[in-house]
């Protein structure tokens, strides 16, 4: 699991389940799909 911190505060990790990735945040998924899906969804949360 990977963990970014926004300088806004917010926090977001991405967690690996088979073959998709997820993006949580509060405890609850935003987003999934691929890692490079995942890494665009939480820069575009800047």
């Amino acid at each position: 699991m990977e963990r970014y911190e926004l300088a806004n505060g917010n926090v977001y990790e991405i967690a690996m389940w088979s073959d998709t990735y997820t993006v949580t945040h509060e405890g609850k998924v935003v987003y999934s799909g691929s890692y490079a899906g995942c890494r665009k969804y939480i820069n575009s949360q800047k």
